[in-house]
């Protein structure tokens, strides 16, 4: 018994059109669109690499940042960006603006060193400032602009 399969123009096409749209619907389940929450994290992504050029990590008696250090030297390697610790010491009122404080000297070094070790060992470059001023949040935002900061770093007050 041979029984022969007759295959017409019509029949191909329809049977296409079936195989085109079992296609498309198993494309489509597998693909689904993105939701309004991935769009907003895809585009805080892309802003992220845009904005993040220059990164200040403000440091000063009162504002421990040895460990946000990590963190910025980790967000400036991934999006390979210029850092500056920046240790701010503020000057008392009653002492002349350039007062010699060798203490707090001495601590802005120690600090500034554990910051410089931290870059190295994550291969950033970094450069370190130690300033004197009468207050330490005019002081950060006095560099930030002079720097043309995009991210200033704060660690928690003692």
């Amino acid at each position: 018994m041979s029984s022969q399969v007759h295959v017409t123009l019509a029949g191909a096409l329809i049977a296409l059109l079936i195989a085109g749209l079992v296609g498309a619907t198993l494309w489509w389940m597998l693909h689904p669109p993105e939701s309004y929450v991935q769009r907003i994290a895809a585009a805080a992504e892309r802003n992220l690499e845009r904005i993040v050029g220059s990164l200040i990590v403000a440091f000063s008696p009162e504002i421990d940042s040895a460990h946000m250090m990590a963190l910025a030297a980790k967000l400036a390697r991934g999006e390979r960006s210029e850092l500056l610790a920046l240790y701010v010491i503020e000057v008392p009122y009653t002492l002349p603006p350039d007062a010699e404080m060798t203490l707090e000297e001495r601590a802005a070094l120690d600090a500034l060193g554990a910051a410089e070790t931290i870059a190295n060992k994550n291969n950033v470059v970094i450069r370190t400032e130690t300033i004197k001023a009468r207050s330490t949040k005019q002081a950060v935002l006095d560099v930030a602009k002079r720097e043309k900061a995009d991210l200033i770093i704060l660690g928690s007050y003692r």
